[in-house]
Formats: structure tokens, sequence, C-alpha cells
């Protein structure tokens, strides 16, 4: 500010001095005798009208013109635009420019078609952007065919077509949010603007805008902190009324032009090159040296004639303001240099962590000297992010700068710096330090001299053409480094912005990658990043497009791109081809299908190489550029393809190995258990003796039998439904549809099916297709080897207890069911132990099988052929014993039987199932099982038989000695491996912190624990199938009980998180201490997917027992409210009065639990989030329950407290109804009860779907007041919904208006908001004043003042 009023006061000095002066001998800014003004403005020279004395050349002619007011206006005669200014000094004329619409009825801009080829003129890159506005589009500026730059602007849903004509781009940021705004290319001389829609074929007819408008600078912005100039447009008004905008164009005086410029007396004329775009000196310009003036004309420039005291007062002054502004500055720099983390990296320089030799902290002189000041012809390229500048060091040494145009977070700045500096990679361009003594940090590389591969790719010197040979070293070079920045570098390294600019060209022609600008480092174990969607057109991986997720895969497929240039020539991205050859990646893959690739070959490529060669480069793009990252391969196994073809490391051999040696074992246990099985002369029938033990190929053991009913144990009535075999009803059966060898599958094009259980969806999958995709590929697709992810196809799991289902199939959109064929199924998986995989490059990986927690088990489906060709697919039913059958199970001497209840949903033991205790055989009758041990005792009794069934294998003793020694080893090897990574899971989840933070005070040593893996494995028996208490879309939960009997909750998560938001939920909520919260007792880490250890709550959730019921303890109206007013208080807890507040982000009766008195116990916080004080949403990906999402939430994928309210109306409104949240076999108006509910609430016909119980229990004005507050919960706008504060004081002033005969308790008890109102049904407002007392949470009314409106 000191230095502002300073320059203030000098500028104002020197001004006065100057029109004093100027008033005594002022030049004149034109030729003698030739006109200087045409209306309002001045005319200078080389700039003249009239006769061609008065202008330098025809190109600077001026053509004054009357307008309809008879005001005279200036137009640039050569190119017919009107000139609003001339500025001789910085050698610009300003002109009035029209606007491109697109789409905007009747009212159309004049053709932008000026053409600026051979003059002195070029759009100004300095004093202009390119500006777009409107929704969803892409603005693009095209230059010879190719797009020279564009920018994308993205508009809300509720922004309407009106909106963006009425935008002010004065005032606008144009940052992309319905405006956008980019700067021009260099020596731009003509130009085509266009726009088109963010995606292909979806442009509305909405009116969109695109120009070229000037920018104004912040000078002393950029003077005192040398950050890039910021800047706002020369225009006022709405953009739909305006015709013309203000643009700046450059001159200079052409070499070949004839003025003679004047002597160096008074001016310097200085060489140019600003209409030229091959570096030359082109031009030039000229400016006056000791004062004010036109140097363009002789005797132009005048000297300041002023007296000797105010020369002096003048260079006193100007000392002043040197010395001021080099001492603010010095503390500016200081106080950058510390706020940038210099210290801090002066450190870590002189600690060792970094070789001192090869990073270096450099000044902002030594780096101003370099480059000249940053001069912009010492540019080397400019990009979305930052600038590069070519400059020598004191030593000689050229040098990089990079100077960046966003300013990031200086603790990612940092952490690049630091991690970069580290790399030593012969192929990746090297850093040699860093400036901070700027705002923003400056960067400063080694020189590369060659350029980059798009120039010396696409603009090919003849002397030195780009050959096969040096293609492929090229290639494989880039993918040395980007393997090595993936897999090699001590933590992964994404470069995110892959492109033939960024791979430059050192003296020897070697690659190397650049700009890592956008790059970011990743823990080891992160899989993904989530960020903006950033990168260049042509270059971007579609998958991370569509999810916002850029994995290593994602540089894969812009490496892909890459390797498509080197093979063809052609550029990524080509406006001017036909619609299907815009894209190259989309161009080439469409080739490579239709068997025509080598048509767009480069001829050179073909010419030099063998076309089997070049043939496996091409199906190795074509890989890269999978549109399924999944299936790409990695960039070290691209690497080995180019370098020496596709061979295995030496770590992947040793588990083929081990993984042969494993499957020889079982081999040889399999082969000797069959071949002694097979010629056992006492081997106990299957069958019951006197019944057929066959039929056909396949054995029939009892209970199952045919014929007479003495060969089987039951005869059970399936149903009487003459139907296809998907209506058939197990129901009364002892058979059920397998839940963990099933799945429900279902095929199609934009499809949800659903698998329906007594009308309600049960399950479901969504199938999406591209949109290339052919109606009968749907019908050709194979169920075998597909993983159905989604893409075509899609899986879920069956709910458990299945006995009977129907399935239902509709269009992902609401009414927009196509005619297309789709399929849904209940078909077999098979579990595969070891999984194993192919990768696209066809060899097989295997997984560790020494590995105890390689989790999930892959599976296959277990059919084959087209699946428009089936009519039937194989399932798989569990069947058990049932408690009613006559059948009488063996005595329990040789077999065992145990309860089940594999056919019962109501944790009953329904059921038996048998076996064998000592040896083989059928455990269901009187001796089928066998006296002796199966195979030790029996060795000794048939040793030949034994011998000559492993002939075969390895046949002899020592072979099954040699195995069984294999087997012991591999044992115990499983043991050591399985020891160590718990240990190393144990560490890595972050355990030796939180048992320091047990240890500490932040968390109570009683409230939580960290469980052992032991203690978790015999508290749920292994994690028993039986011990399962429920399955949802995250977790397993299953009953366990601990060696002091307590009853615990024990949740297996699926899917693995980041671990230190694991460790940041453990901690947060292990204080958690509400009644109405279940209650987390401890961990365990020793897993690769921590588990976690609840309370186990006994009466299973609100949904069984409201949908259910029980008429023994019926869900009375009374328990309804307390349930309802519990759960909202322990959420008002979780939003309000926790030390971090926490969004649960899944509330549904499924997940509210009811313990032994029936009280309400929130649980499931798997998708929970805590957030800041200061936070008032979260932007994530939607995700939730059908039937309890918020709308809201859905559109814009901001998840706010009011999206937990809008959950909670909704298990309020089940509460009041009975009824389900979604029921798929009612009309299609009450499919959804949330929007049903609101339908009746505003036809008054609410009562017509409360619960009978409810109505006949409650008091009407109390279920009205209770309908109103749910249908509050239910508003579309999350802002006009209740808090959850405001809904726990309601619902406990309801309660206890449905009380009115207990007295009045102590109002030092209340819970109710302050002056808190609400409607009644006569329109009626009651102000409830209240205090609120959050040791007893119990509401009384304290005081009703009743207005009627």
């Amino acid at each position: 500010m000191i230095l502002k009023l300073v320059l203030h006061f000098i500028v104002l000095v020197i001004w006065s001095v100057g029109v004093e002066v100027s008033a005594q001998d002022h030049p004149s800014v034109a030729k003698p005798g030739c006109d200087s003004r045409c209306g309002d403005l001045q005319i200078p020279f080389p700039f003249g009208m009239k006769s061609s004395e008065c202008y330098a050349e025809k190109w600077f002619e001026i053509e004054c013109r009357n307008s309809a007011t008879y005001h005279q206006t200036p137009y640039l005669k050569s190119i017919g635009v009107e000139v609003t200014s001339i500025d001789v000094g910085r050698g610009t004329v300003t002109i009035n420019h029209p606007i491109y619409r697109s789409k905007c009825g009747t009212k159309h801009s004049p053709p932008v078609n000026y053409s600026l080829k051979g003059s002195p003129f070029v759009y100004s890159q300095k004093y202009n952007k390119f500006v777009a506005t409107g929704c969803n589009i892409i603005g693009y500026l095209e230059v010879n065919g190719s797009e020279g730059s564009g920018c994308v602007s993205i508009c809300d849903q509720d922004y309407t077509v009106d909106d963006i004509g009425k935008t002010d781009l004065s005032k606008a940021g144009c940052n992309g949010k319905w405006c956008c705004a980019n700067s021009l290319p260099p020596f731009l001389t003509e130009y085509r603007g266009g726009i088109k829609g963010l995606k292909e074929n979806e442009r509305g007819d909405e009116c969109s805008y695109a120009m070229i408008l000037q920018q104004n600078h912040n000078l002393y912005l950029y003077y005192f902190t040398h950050s890039p100039q910021s800047y706002f447009f020369s225009v006022s008004g709405a953009v739909k009324d305006l015709d013309l905008v203000p643009a700046v164009l450059e001159w200079e005086i052409l070499n070949d032009f004839s003025l003679k410029l004047p002597a160096a007396n008074l001016s310097r004329c200085f060489d140019t090159n600003i209409t030229s775009s091959l570096h030359k000196r082109s031009g030039q310009r000229c400016s006056c040296t000791t004062g004010p003036g036109n140097a363009y004309l002789q005797g132009g420039c005048l000297g300041l004639s002023t007296s000797l005291g105010s020369i002096i007062l003048l260079i006193v002054l100007w000392r002043v303001f040197k010395a001021t502004k080099l001492i603010i500055v010095q503390k500016y720099r200081e106080k950058l240099f510390k706020r940038n983390g210099g210290l801090l990296l002066q450190q870590i320089l002189s600690s060792g962590k970094v070789n001192v030799d090869k990073v270096k902290l450099f000044s902002l002189k030594e780096l101003e000297m370099a480059t000249d000041n940053f001069n912009i012809n010492r540019v080397l390229g400019k990009g979305g992010q930052a600038t590069v500048y070519k400059g020598m060091l004191v030593d000689g040494t050229i040098v990089a700068v990079k100077k960046f145009k966003i300013e990031g977070k200086i603790e990612e700045f940092i952490n690049e710096f630091v991690i970069l500096s580290q790399i030593n990679h012969r192929n990746v361009v090297k850093l040699l330090g860093s400036c901070l003594e700027t705002k923003i940090p400056l960067l400063v590389y080694e020189f590369i001299p060659n350029g980059n591969l798009f120039e010396y790719l696409h603009q090919q010197n003849e002397d030195l053409p780009m050959t096969w040979e040096m293609r492929l070293r090229i290639a494989t070079e880039v993918a040395g480094a980007l393997f090595y920045l993936h897999s090699a570098a001590s933590q992964p390294i994404y470069h995110k912005d892959i492109k033939s600019t960024n791979i430059l060209l050192d003296e020897k022609y070697r690659a190397k990658v650049a700009d890592f600008g956008t790059s970011r480092v990743i823990s080891i174990d992160v899989t993904h990043l989530t960020t903006v969607v950033q990168g260049t057109f042509g270059y971007l991986d579609p998958e991370f497009f569509r999810t916002s997720k850029f994995t290593e895969k994602s540089d894969v497929y812009s490496f892909g791109v890459v390797l498509v240039e080197l093979l063809t020539g052609q550029k990524p991205i080509t406006l001017l081809s036909p619609e299907e050859a815009r894209s190259l990646a989309l161009y080439f893959i469409t080739c490579v299908e239709e068997n025509c690739v080598f048509d767009i070959i480069d001829e050179k490529v073909m010419k030099e190489g063998e076309r089997d060669h070049i043939m496996k480069v091409i199906n190795l793009a074509s890989r890269c550029l999978e549109l399924n990252g999944k299936r790409r391969p990695t960039m070290k196994e691209i690497t080995l393809e180019l370098e020496v073809g596709s061979i295995s490391s030496a770590s992947q051999q040793t588990t083929m190995i081990l993984k042969l040696v494993l499957h020889f074992i079982v081999l040889a246990i399999w082969s000797v258990l069959v071949e002694v099985s097979s010629s056992q002369e006492d081997y106990p029938s299957v069958a019951k003796p006197g019944c057929d033990s066959r039929c056909g190929d396949l054995q029939i053991p009892f209970p199952f039998g045919m014929k007479s009913s003495e060969c089987y144990a039951e005869k059970c009535n399936c149903g009487t439904k003459d139907s296809p075999p998907v209506n058939l009803t197990l129901e009364g059966s002892p058979f059920v549809y397998s839940q963990e060898q099933n799945k429900f599958v279902a095929a199609g094009c934009n499809i949800i099916a659903f698998l329906q259980v007594n009308g309600t969806g049960s399950s479901g999958c969504v199938s999406i297709c591209d949109k290339d995709l052919k109606v009968d590929d749907i019908g050709k697709l194979e169920l075998k080897n597909n993983d159905c992810n989604g893409k075509n196809c899609c899986q879920n799991s069956l709910p458990p207890y299945l006995k009977e289902y129907s399935t239902q199939v509709k269009g992902l959109k609401e009414n927009e069911m196509d005619d297309e064929c789709s399929y849904a199924m209940v078909v077999q998986q098979h579990l595969t132990l070891y999984p194993r995989y192919y990768r696209p490059d066809c060899r097989y990986y295997p997984y560790n099988p020494y590995n105890p927690y390689h989790t999930p088990q892959s599976y296959d489906f277990s059919v084959y052929g087209a699946v428009k060709d089936l009519d039937l697919v194989p399932a798989v039913l569990e069947w058990e014993i049932l408690n009613n059958f006559s059948l009488k199970l063996p005595a329990a001497n040789l077999s065992e039987c145990v309860d089940t209840n594999i056919t019962s949903s109501l944790y009953k033991r329904s059921g038996q199932r048998c076996s064998c205790v000592r040896g083989p055989g059928n455990p269901y009758f009187e001796g089928g099982c066998s006296d002796s041990p199966p195979y030790s005792d029996y060795w000794h009794r048939h040793q030949k038989t034994i011998i000559a069934a492993i002939k075969g294998v390895s046949a002899s003793l020592g072979s099954i000695i040699l195995l069984f020694i294999l087997w012991r080893l591999f044992k115990v090897t499983k043991e050591v491996v399985e020891k160590e990574y718990r240990k190393r899971f144990f560490k890595r989840n972050g355990g030796l912190l939180l048992q320091q933070i047990l240890s500490s005070n932040k968390v109570s040593v009683d409230k939580v624990k960290l469980f052992s893996l032991t203690e978790l494995e015999k508290a749920t028996d292994n994690f028993n199938t039986n011990r399962v208490l429920g399955r949802g879309g995250q977790a397993t939960v299953y009953k366990g009980m601990l060696i002091d009997g307590t009853i615990i909750a024990v949740k297996k998560f699926k899917v693995q998180g980041k671990i230190e938001e694991f460790i940041n939920e453990f901690v947060i909520l292990s204080q958690i201490n509400h009644r109405n919260v279940v209650k987390l007792l401890g961990s365990c880490l020793e897993t690769k997917i921590p588990l976690l250890v609840y309370e186990f709550i006994p009466n299973g959730n609100l949904f069984e027992y409201l949908h259910q019921q029980n008429e023994d303890l019926p869900l009375t109206w009374d328990m309804r409210l307390r349930i309802a007013a519990e759960i909202a208080e322990a959420l008002f807890y979780l939003h309000s009065a926790a030390s971090r507040p926490i969004y649960h982000k899944d509330i549904k009766s499924t997940n509210i639990l009811l313990d032994e008195k029936y009280r309400a116990k929130v649980a499931d916080f798997g998708t929970s989030r805590m957030i800041s004080m200061d936070v008032t949403h979260l932007t994530t990906v939607v995700q939730g329950t059908f039937g309890y999402l918020d709308p809201e939430f859905f559109q814009t994928s901001q998840f706010t407290e009011k999206s937990d309210v809008y959950s909670f109306g909704v298990v309020l409104v089940e509460l009041l109804t009975g009824q389900k949240p979604i029921t798929l076999l009612n009309p299609e108006e009450a499919k959804g009860l949330a929007p049903y509910f609101i339908t009746c609430v505003e036809e008054n016909c609410v009562f017509d779907i409360i619960d009978e119980r409810v109505m006949k229990e409650g008091k009407k004005d109390g279920i009205r007041e209770v309908v109103n507050l749910a249908s509050r919960c239910l508003n579309l706008n999350g802002k006009r919904r209740p808090t959850m504060k405001e809904l726990t004081l309601e619902l406990e002033v309801i309660r206890k208006l449905e009380k009115k005969s207990n007295a009045q308790e102590d109002h030092n008890e209340l819970v109710i908001s302050e002056d808190y109102q609400y409607w009644d049904d006569n329109s009626t407002i009651l102000e409830i004043k209240s205090v609120f007392d959050l040791s007893s949470r119990t509401p009384i009314l304290e005081d009703i003042h009743s207005h009627t409106i």
C-alpha cells in the first residue's frame, strides 16, 4: 500500500511536469498537413487518412465515415473494421469485432471472415482472450483446419436458456461455469469459431456465443508480485444484446515496407517478429527514448526541457521509489519464500534426503537475469497451466524455467518438488531446482534442444526423417519412463497428461517425458485418484472422463494414442476429417476391427518395417485403447513387449512353479483317492439296499431315490403350477435356491433387472451397453468367462432363503424401455479356490496360493454358448432333512447329525444335515458309513491295490512320502506366511498408531479394544455362514461370542477403503456415547480389510418387525412414535452434538436395530462420513438404497444433513403406513412409497393409506401432526426440510400431547426449540417456547400460544 501511494505520487508529479512541458512544445502525432482526428479518435502516424502521404502503407489507411447520426467513425479501410483506439507506444489498434452465435433464432452476427494474412496485423495473444458462453458446450477456435484454442462451459441443471443471454462478461469470471475463456494461439491472422455439444450428438437447441474479446490487465498486480496478470473484459451489458465486442490487433512495420524510419537520436527502433510464426525478425517497432511523442515521425519525439530543480526533484523521487520498492520487494520475496516452504526445503536439502548437487533453490534475480526478465521472445511453449522460458545461467548452463499460471497448494508443490528431485531416469526431463521467491513457485528443468515429438512427427524434416526404428525406440523409451513412474519410483506417480507435445527430444533425439504440472504422487496401496476431469482432447481416457477416477491405466490409454500417432503419422484430433475419422483413437480401433488398419499406417512405416512386427505393435496399441481400463496392459508389460517381447518376471515364474507343484499334489492325492475308492470291496452303498443308485451317468444317493417310496426319505409337494421353470415354488419343501452357489444375472442394453420376492425387489442390477453395440450382440453374449460387471450384462447375489421368485426387466430411465431383447436368470456360479486370470496379452497370471487372504474368490458361470440359444441354465438348490419328516436318522456311532436352518428365515433350527465321522459313505441310512478311517488302516490292508492305483501318477511309496513332505512343507510355509501377513496388515492398517491412541487419554481403554484375528475366528466359528446376521453391499455381519460370554456382532468388509479414513472413523466412532447408536466395541487390524466389532442387538431390525409383525407383540402406535423419536434423537446427536458432525448416508428401516426392550439403535456406518464444522455438504458419488435416496442428492451429487432428513422421512412414512418403501407390483403411481404418500397428502386422502392399527390406537390430530411432519421431511427442496433437532423436538411434543393424562413434568427437562412454530389442521401456529437440556433430552410443553392465521 505504501509503495502504491509513493508510485501514485511520483506518477502524478511526472504527469504534471509532462503536461507542463507538452503545453510548451507538444509534437504533432500526424504528418504535417494531414488530418489527425476522426470524430473523437486521434489518428497517429503510421496510420493516416485521405492522402497516401499521410499513412505509411495501404494497410494503415483510416477511412472516416459518417454515421446515421452524422457522427464520424474511423474504419481500418484495408480490413473494413471500425477502429476505437490506436496506441503507437504499445503497437496496438482496438477494433469492434463481431460475435459468433449458434442456434440463437433469427438474430445472426456478421460472419467472422477477416483475413490478416500478408498484413502487418495479428490478433493480440497478450491483450485478447477466446471466450465462449453456453450450457454444456465446447467452444473452439479453428485455425488451418485444426483446433487452435478452446474451452468448456458447463451450467447447473436449474440454469435456464435466458440466463446465458443475460450474462454480463465484464462481471463474469469465465472460469468454466456458464462461460469459459482461453488464450489465443500466437501469430493468429485468421480463424473460424465454432461450438459443439460437450458429448457427441448431444448438442441442444440452446443459444450459445463465441468471440475474441479484449482483456484489460491489472498492471499493479503484475508489477509488484510477478504473478500472472489479472484481467477483466472490456465490455458491459448482456451478451444477447451485443453485436460487436472490442478486440485488439498488434502491428509492426514490415521489412518490405518502403517507410524510412527516423534517425536514432531521440527514438529507438528494434527488430520484432509480431506477425511471423517462423521465429524470424519480420519487422520493426519504434519508441521515443527521452520523452513522449510519435517515434515514427521525424522530430516526433520530445526531450524533457524543464528546470534543473524539476529534474533533480524527479531524480530524488525516483530514487526514493526505487529504494522503497527494493525494500518492499525484498521483504515480500522473503515472505513468499517462507510461505512456499523454503525453510523446510532448505532443511531437506541440507539433511541428505535429497542430493544437494542435484537440485538447487534459485533466487528470482538469477532466473530473471537468465530469461531476460521472462522476455516473451524466450518462450519455449505455453500450456494450460504454465509457460516455459528458455534461459542461460551465469555458468553458461541452458535451462528451461517453468512459470505456473494457477496457484496450487504449497504442501502439494513441496511434495512434488522433493519426489521429482529424487527421480533419476534417462527418459524423464531432469529437475534442476526451484525458485520460491514468487507468489507461484517456479521450476527449473534441463533444456531439451530438439523440440517435441508432435512437431517432429507432424512437421517432418526431410533432412532427418523419422524412421520406423526411431519410432520404435521413442515408443520404448516413453514406455520405460512411464513404467518407472508407475512401478519403480519410491511412490507411484501418475503423469496425467501424456501426449506427443509433452515428449521432448534431446540432442540425440532420445525421448524425454516432460510437463509434470498435473501429475500426482500417490500411496502404493491406492489404486486410483478421484479428481476433476482435465486433460487434452484426443488423449483423454474415456473411462476417466465418465467416472472422474484416474488410474495408471489412464496413462496407458494416453500412451496408446501416442503409439497410434507414431504408427500413422496422423494428429489425434482432426476436425476437417470425416465424422468417423476426427478422433484418431476411435478411427484406429474401427480400422482394426474392420481389418483395414494397414490403410492408415504411415507409408514410411510400411516401407521400412516388417508386416508381422508392425502388426504386433498395432495389437499392442489397440489393447492400450481398450475402453475398459482393467483390460489394458500395464506399462511394465508394454515395455517388455516393445523391448524383448512378453516374458514373465522371476517372481511370476516362482509363483507358477509353486502353483504347478500344488496342482500336482492335489491331482496326485485326488487320483489316489479315486482309485482306492473305486477298488474297495466293502465301500458302503450310496443308496438303500435293493434300490437303484444310478440314473444315466448320475449317481442317486439317499435320501434321494427312485421308484419305490422305500428308496427315498420323503415325497415333497413343490407346487401345482403348470408354468415355465422360472415360476417354480419351493414353499414347504426342504429346498432353497443356494445363495452361495448361484447368482442373479441379466443381459441387455440400458436396463434395470429385478428379482422380486413377494412383490418386492430383493435383488437387482444395472446393465449398460456401448452406443455402437448392435441388438444381435446381446444375444451372442456368452456368460462363460464373463465377469458381468455391468457392461452388456450384470450380476448380483440372491437373497437368503429364496424359495420362489419372479423377474422383471425395465428401462434404465422410466418409460424409456427399448424393444431390444433382454434376459434375466438365476444361474450357477463355480468358485475358484486359487483364482487365476488372463490379461489382454493372453498370458497366464496366477494368484499367490500361499496368501491366505486372496479374497474375494473368483467365479465363472456354468453355462456355455450364446445366451439367445439357451432355454435352460444350471442352478443349485440346497436342502436339509426337515423336522416334520418321518425319516429316522441313524444312531450317532459312525455318523453325526447337526441342526440346520437352511430353509428358515426366522433363525430357527428347521432341519438337520448328517455326515460320516470316520470314513466315507452315506450317513442318512443305517450302515451307510464305513467303520474304518479313510486311508490309514486301509493302506496296510490294500497295499497292492493302492500301488496299482498310483502307478499313473508317481506309483511308489517313496512318491507318497515325498507328497506328504511337500504337503507338510506347504502347510508350515502357509502358517509362517499367514503370521507375517497378519503382522504386516496390523502395521499397514495403523495398528501401532491405534495402540498408541488407545494407550493415551484420547480414547477410553475400557470402551474400545483391538481384537486379534484368532479371537474373532474363535468367536464366530471361523466366520461360519450359519453365524451370518445380515449381508449388505459393503459388508457381512457375523454373530459371535467372546471367551467371557459377551455376544458380539463382527462386521467384515468386502471392499477395501483408505486406511487413513478407516482409522479416523474408528477413533471418532469409538468416542460416540448415545443410547440409540449401536456401540462400537473395537476392531481387528490383522486382516487385509479391517474388521469392526459391535455390541449384539437381539431383536433384528425395524424392517422385519414392521413388515413381518408378530401378533404376540404387535407394533403399537405408541411404540412407533417412540422408535421415531429415538431415531430422530440419534441423528440429531450425529448432526449437531458430536464433536464433529457425522452424516449417516444410509438411513433405512433395515439399519434401525431393536434391542431387548425394542429400543431403536441406529447401525451400519459403512458409508457414513465425518465432516468439518464449517462444511455444509459432501460432493460424492451417488449411492444409497432405492426408496430412501434423497432426490436432490441424486441430481446434484451433494449430500447434506437434509439428505439424512429425507431418508428419515421415508422411515416415518413406513411407521405410519406399514408399507414397504418400494413395491413393484403396485400400480405405477404407488410403487414408490414416498411420492405416493405426498400425492395422498396433497389430495387429502392420506388417511386411506395409514395403517389400521395406527388409526385405531392413535388420536387423529396426533396422527395428522406426524403426517405433516413426514411430508415436510420429504420436500424435494432440501432447504425447506426441517433439521433433525427440530424433528426431535416436534416428535417429543406430539408424544406429550398424545399422553395428556400425564402430569406436566419439571420444565428443566424441556427439549423443545425456542420460539419454534408448526401448523395444525386448523391453520393455527403454535409457538412453543422452550429450553434445552442435553442431560435428559426429554421434552415437556412449557408454554403454548395460539394465533389463528
